[in-house]
């Protein structure tokens, strides 16, 4: 087995904030400190459920309707991400990869964690879920902990409140959950250490 070190402190989302949790999580795992969920939920312009609007100290806008308009587009957001780091001084860099674009998603999955990256999944949940309060049927996203090319397993940290904080999910399983088998195809954002040529390509 494959494994990220140190690994992440598991954390609990807010209502509809499971995007914002994942990155609080990475932050706090690369040495960054513990931000405030709230203040990242403003900052990346979290939608909310109307219902669950008044659960927050700061105001959020509320979504349209599940699996459509809810939390972020966490692909379409690598560039806020990246804003979010440069603002912060965080020495990170985001891109977005999604699942048509990998060749073999269990080497993918092992060499970014041989390389210390981080894997934010943005996944449906339909099967991996779908004994859940909502039958699976939502994006929901997470962070790859491990793999275990044995076994074709890998960990997803998961922070919605009614899951176990780490669950095993078999790569076929996930490879479903990305591909456009339960609707839009996903994949992930990997977050790397940001090198000189990086930094350099961002400044032009």
């Amino acid at each position: 087995m494959v494994s990220l070190s140190p690994r992440y402190i598991p954390l609990v989302e807010r209502h509809d904030c499971c995007a914002v949790t994942c990155l609080q999580m990475l932050l706090y795992r690369n040495g960054f400190g513990l931000f405030d969920q709230e203040q990242l939920a403003k900052f990346f312009d979290v939608r909310v459920n109307k219902e669950h609007q008044d659960a927050f100290n700061v105001r959020l806008k509320s979504f349209s309707r599940y699996n459509y308009d809810e939390g972020i587009s966490t692909l379409d957001s690598a560039g806020k991400v990246n804003d979010f780091f440069h603002k912060n001084r965080i020495n990170l860099v985001a891109r977005a990869k999604r699942l048509s674009e990998i060749e073999d998603l269990g080497k993918f999955i092992e060499s970014n964690i041989i390389s210390g990256n981080d894997l934010w999944v943005e996944y449906k949940a339909h099967e991996i879920h779908s004994h859940d309060r909502l039958g699976g049927k939502y994006l929901h996203d997470g962070l790859i902990e491990s793999i275990d090319t044995k076994k074709n397993e890998v960990v997803i940290i998961d922070p919605f409140n009614d899951h176990k904080p780490r669950i095993k999910v078999k790569l076929k399983t996930l490879y479903d959950s990305l591909s456009t088998k339960f609707g839009k195809e996903t994949g992930f954002l990997i977050i790397s250490k940001k090198t000189k040529s990086r930094r350099n390509l961002s400044m032009r």
